[in-house]
């Protein structure tokens, strides 16, 4: 199975690239494990849209993978319950794992495409995945592309059946195909690769074996014969053969050209896998049942070792592996020519709990994702200062006065030229106070730098100037990089806090050397804080107190360690 890179995407400003897959291999897990190892028209009737049913016609014929799911039917199952309360926690809509705002509750079919590159150019995941959307209610155009173009500037350009491809700042494509379906892509070449197949109409050698209905709630199709074309050209052969199960899996990769796979639920979850190959099908099954017996021997020797003092008789209380084994041993292997057919069931107990599982995985990677969000905010607002000190030859001050000498406006304001948001700091009447009528209208708008993902007020400001003694906002006039004698790498500028501030306002945490303010309250165990040199760097909440003030302080002339 193809990997995911770890490339981020803003698309899924909860779900790193990785968890993203996880998620759509939501219930997929049970199909792959059998094989592993421990425009757009549509075809209903004319003014109807078919949100539900799979769309082909998207699918290149030399695409390499398609994994699609089906959230909201998913999500609705009893037996994902406890899966629901955590992906969709009903009090905490920020907490939400949301694919371009949108809720997975509203979405009736979630499909990758993974698109074969070009000859000549180095394989990357990201740069090859297109992801289309459907929903079940129609989709909200205009509150998507406001997410989509994060504020910054927006080509448009009118492609294949009069749709417009919408390209953002860093190169992020998207297309709206009717009024419940769109596409996106990290990058404009697996959308162009979609517009050249609609526009050529090309039947796939795979379309007659790869049969989709409504009923499956996951469904996947793995073009192995496009799989090892690529690995040719990539020369990446001698990565398989050194794998140490090649010999075993050799007769798949040698004989195989496609595998589809499918999860279905009918009080129970049934998993079914085609291995499609024109010759040597014997060889192929032999290879299957070898693999399920090594499986099954791995994991009887996992299963005591790991529930040592376990004892249940709840499905739902069994360990990942004890489940893997269930279904494992209720696979049946059987031949119809040149194709094997694999198929297994599980309980819905059995079967939930195994999708269940996977939950925490992608809850952990949404964490790891926001806290590199944050990251990246800081690391921006870093930069906006030092380029801020280029044209005025020092930092922002904290509150800075307007052109008449009395009204003050926010450090972050100030900063808005340096974050590409001129024509916002343009609109900003720095003759009125932040809470004016007008201004207030700004405030409203949403700067995503100064907006950590875990906070469940956008307008509110994340992000914190220190303002006290010796601290680099304490300086009347502005700090320069000269002043701050304890070295830029050992000084903080600002910290991450969660206050209910607006971004707007000009209130930020005062300091004295008595009492050290409360920081952070997004990320468990501590707080991001960027330091003057630029970086961004993680604070425990177990950090001395000295320590601390050490940092804060751009002169205090006690060394940092």
């Amino acid at each position: 199975m193809l990997l995911p890179t770890l490339r981020k995407s803003r698309f899924f400003p909860n779900i790193t690239r990785p968890s993203f897959l996880l998620l759509l291999c939501f219930s997929g897990i049970l199909s792959v494990v059998l094989l592993s190892q421990p425009g757009c028209t549509n075809q209903t009737k004319p003014g109807a849209i078919d949100s539900k049913s799979f769309r082909p016609e998207f699918v290149p014929s030399n695409a390499l993978a398609v994994l699609a799911l089906r959230p909201a039917e998913l999500l609705d199952l009893p037996a994902l319950k406890s899966a629901r309360e955590k992906l969709i926690p009903g009090k905490s809509p920020q907490q939400q794992v949301k694919i371009l705002g949108i809720s997975l509750t509203e979405i009736e079919l979630l499909t990758s495409i993974f698109i074969r590159p070009e000859p000549e150019t180095k394989f990357d995941l990201a740069k090859t995945t297109a992801t289309v959307i459907q929903t079940r209610n129609e989709l909200k155009q205009d509150q998507i592309l406001d997410f989509f173009n994060n504020g910054k500037s927006l080509d448009q350009q009118e492609v294949y059946d009069k749709k417009i491809l919408y390209t953002n700042h860093i190169g992020e494509t998207l297309i709206f195909c009717d009024s419940h379906t769109l596409i996106f892509c990290d990058e404009s070449e697996p959308i162009q690769a979609i517009l050249a197949a609609l526009k050529q109409k090309q039947e796939a050698s795979w379309q007659n074996k790869w049969i989709v209905t409504n009923e499956e709630l996951i469904i996947s199709l793995v073009n192995l014969h496009e799989i090892k074309q690529l690995v040719k050209e990539q020369k990446s052969e001698d990565l398989l053969r050194n794998y140490p199960l090649a010999v075993i899996f050799s007769p798949i990769w040698e004989n195989t050209r496609l595998i589809t796979s499918s999860v279905n639920y009918d009080g129970q979850f049934s998993v079914e896998m085609n291995l499609f190959q024109p010759e040597n099908g014997k060889l192929v099954k032999d290879a299957v049942e070898k693999i399920s017996g090594l499986m099954t021997e791995t994991l009887k020797q996992n299963v005591p070792k790991q529930d040592k003092n376990h004892q249940s008789n709840e499905s739902t209380d069994k360990t990942t592996s004890e489940l893997t084994l269930e279904m494992v041993n209720s696979m049946k292997v059987k031949q119809n020519g040149e194709e094997i057919r694999l198929s297994a069931s599980l309980p819905a107990s059995s079967g939930g709990a195994i999708m269940t599982s996977i939950v925490p995985m992608i809850l952990k990677s949404r964490e790891a994702e926001r806290r590199g969000k944050s990251k990246s905010n800081l690391r921006q607002l870093m930069l906006a200062m030092h380029n801020y000190h280029d044209k005025h030859r020092h930092f922002p001050t904290a509150i800075v006065m307007g052109p008449d000498g009395k009204t003050p406006h926010s450090w972050r304001v100030e900063l808005l030229p340096f974050l590409e948001q001129q024509a916002l700091y343009d609109q900003y009447h720095m003759d009125e106070p932040w809470d004016s009528k007008h201004n207030l209208k700004i405030a409203e708008t949403i700067v995503p730098e100064y907006h950590n993902p875990n906070s469940e007020t956008p307008t509110n400001a994340s992000y914190f100037a220190v303002v006290g003694p010796n601290t680099t906002f304490g300086k009347e006039g502005g700090t320069q990089i000269r002043d701050i004698k304890d070295g830029t790498s050992n000084t903080i500028a600002i910290v991450e806090a969660e206050r209910d501030i607006p971004w707007t306002k000009p209130e930020d945490i005062a300091y004295d050397s008595d009492n050290i303010p409360e920081f952070g309250g997004f990320h468990d165990g501590g707080f991001y804080a960027g330091f003057c040199d630029g970086s961004v760097r993680f604070l425990s909440d177990m950090i001395e107190e000295q320590h601390l003030k050490n940092l804060l302080q751009i002169n205090d002339g006690q060394r940092v360690p």
